[in-house]
């Protein structure tokens, strides 16, 4: 772990701070189930909230119980070392009904819905104190799919605060959208920048918006390029970028069908 993980935690008793980066899972069979520090004890640890909250993230993917003391105590897990050690959001996935799944069971409902929590573990390891609690930015579609140098586009994307499920351990606090930005650039939007998206309906007032917006292409080169959404909600947390790829092309070959 200390080839991957910077130490940024102190004592066992101190929490890791809100700008710590990393996502630790350790996947075991079985039980549904999504547990997080302290595995070694029924109390909780001090970052517990954003904990938790990343694991409900977690559970909306899986379906499974999300939970830090519903298996009972298990003392010296690699969980609760990563945490503990290191500071980094850990977690482990007891995945499956049984040791030895069946194949068709792993396929159609396991392997999908895991590796959906998995990518959004990605998504939010440089901040999984912090992005999780933010609306998600989802279905994003661009028109037209492809512009010629200098045209406007038009992205479309639904911003969401809800996707949260502990299956029955507690209920997520959930706010309004107040806001949604794109930009090409990762860095723009971090600063709080970009292009301001408007609400389709015509108010951010609800915890799920559809938001549009049109983009300037003039400063792109021909190739692909990806353009980010993000959304910000009430309590003034921004959630993690979706994205979509914008293709400039010539313009001979924008009309060459």
């Amino acid at each position: 772990m200390a080839q991957v993980f910077l130490d940024q935690k102190g004592d066992m008793d101190d929490p890791a701070p809100d700008t710590a980066q990393g996502v630790f899972i350790s996947i075991h069979s079985f039980g549904e189930l999504v547990l997080f520090p302290w595995e070694g004890t029924n109390n909780d640890s001090p970052n517990h909230d954003g904990l938790q909250t990343l694991g409900r993230k977690f559970g909306f993917f899986t379906d499974y119980s999300v939970c830090q003391d519903c298996l009972g105590t298990a003392s010296g897990t690699t969980v609760d070392a990563a945490y503990g050690e290191y500071g980094v959001a850990a977690y482990t996935f007891e995945v499956g009904n049984t040791f030895f799944e069946g194949c068709s069971g792993f396929e159609s409902t396991i392997y999908p819905d895991n590796l959906q929590a998995l990518i959004y573990a990605a998504k939010v390891a440089d901040l999984p104190y912090q992005r999780p609690s933010g609306p998600d930015a989802l279905n994003l579609q661009l028109l037209p799919s492809a512009a010629a140098g200098g045209q406007t586009v038009t992205v479309q994307a639904t911003v969401d605060d809800t996707r949260f499920d502990s299956n029955g351990f507690g209920n997520e606090p959930v706010q309004n959208i107040v806001s949604a930005r794109a930009a090409f650039d990762l860095a723009v939007l971090e600063s709080g920048g970009g292009t301001t998206l408007n609400a389709v309906d015509g108010a951010f007032d609800e915890t799920q918006e559809d938001v549009t917006g049109s983009i300037d292409t003039s400063s792109l080169a021909e190739g692909r390029h990806l353009l980010y959404v993000v959304g910000t909600d009430a309590s003034g947390q921004q959630g993690p970028p979706g994205a979509i790829f914008v293709d400039v092309v010539a313009d001979s070959e924008l009309f060459s069908d």
